[in-house]
């Protein structure tokens, strides 16, 4: 295999640079050596051996060419010595220029595909969709074309190969080429096309991989686009409106205006985490609602899910379609949209 420059370099700044805490005169180690290391310098006619002996405690008596006195070293400070051969392969998996990709196409565990394409240079398209979080494939694409391994694994250890359980990836680019990556999502181990063995990938690929491309404003309005807010709780409606930068609530309670404004401005072009599948829901489910007026007279209906490991849940009305109906919102989101409004007296 081609070495790895920089896992060898590592190696051979370890052997060079690590220092004795002790010394042992006449040392005779009665066991066989844990490992020989052999330098050749230029310059010298002579190779340097190193026998490496294991001793009783976290420590490493080392024996330097024909030389009688033992070197006592910490065992941690070689430890790098003692790692696979393998981790000395190059970890470089693919080297495509990302100007070169044409296509990208993601399907998830859950069987979601995303098809990414373009025309050479010219920008990306999401196919059936107007819009995508073009920043998230920015992100991807800085790694995946220059994927690098974090290490080699035994073949066993593999991805499954189920489309079903693992990340499915194919790069194609403008000469023809195509290669095509498989990961799975919870060992992060990963195999791809023309490449003899498994490896691992990074959690920031994975992260990246996983990511939601789907463009994730759900509301595309200014806050000056906004008329009214009414929220319902519990059987219970409160409307507000926003007077030469008041909130006033339309029963004359005395409105917060910090959290007023907070709730509109979250609404104002509200982001999701990410989307979801659909709920069959009873309205009990349902725990807060809030309708949003436009002053063009539109009207969107924001549900907040109440049940348990859903409390980030919602849909929204008229439906997007796209299967872009049900999304997450982080917790931060929440917490803003369902803050007390009313001064406590």
């Amino acid at each position: 295999y081609e070495a790895d420059d920089g896992e060898v370099a590592d190696l051979v700044d370890t052997i060079v640079k690590t220092r004795a805490n002790a010394y042992v005169p006449n040392a005779k180690p009665d066991a066989e050596p844990l490992a020989t290391i052999t330098l050749t310098a230029i310059g010298r006619p002579e190779p340097e051996t190193l026998k490496v002996y294991a001793t009783a405690d976290e420590t490493r008596l080392v024996l330097r060419n024909t030389e009688s006195t033992g070197y006592m070293v910490e065992a941690d400070s070689l430890a790098i010595v003692f790692k696979p051969v393998l981790s000395l392969r190059k970890r470089q998996v693919l080297d495509i220029g990302a100007d070169t990709l044409t296509r990208l196409t993601i399907t998830r565990p859950d069987g979601l595909v995303h098809t990414f394409s373009r025309e050479q240079t010219g920008p990306w398209q999401l196919a059936g969709h107007e819009k995508f979080e073009a920043d998230a494939l920015d992100d991807l694409l800085e790694r995946l074309p220059v994927l690098r391994a974090v290490r080699w694994l035994d073949p066993s250890t593999g991805p499954t190969g189920n489309v079903t359980d693992d990340f499915g990836v194919l790069l194609n680019t403008a000469d023809g080429t195509s290669v095509s990556l498989s990961v799975d999502p919870e060992t992060r181990a990963a195999t791809a096309g023309g490449v003899d063995m498994p490896f691992e990938v990074s959690e920031t690929l994975l992260e990246k991989l996983d990511a939601e491309f789907h463009h994730r404003t759900v509301l595309p309005i200014m806050i000056d686009d906004i008329a009214s807010v009414t929220i319902t709780k519990d059987d219970k409606s409160l409307a507000i409106t926003k007077t030469a930068d008041v909130y006033v609530s339309e029963g004359g309670e005395e409105v917060d205006q910090s959290a007023a404004g907070a709730l509109f401005d979250t609404l104002a072009g509200l982001r999701v985490q990410r989307y979801a599948a659909p709920l069959h829901l009873r309205p009990q489910d349902i725990a807060t609602t809030i309708v949003i007026r436009t002053n063009a007279d539109e009207t969107h209906t924001l549900r907040l899910i109440g049940l348990e490991d859903y409390t980030t849940t919602a849909t929204i009305d008229p439906p997007r379609g796209n299967g872009l109906d049900w999304f997450t919102l982080e917790p931060a989101t929440v917490e803003k949209l369902t803050a007390g409004l009313i001064e406590a007296e």
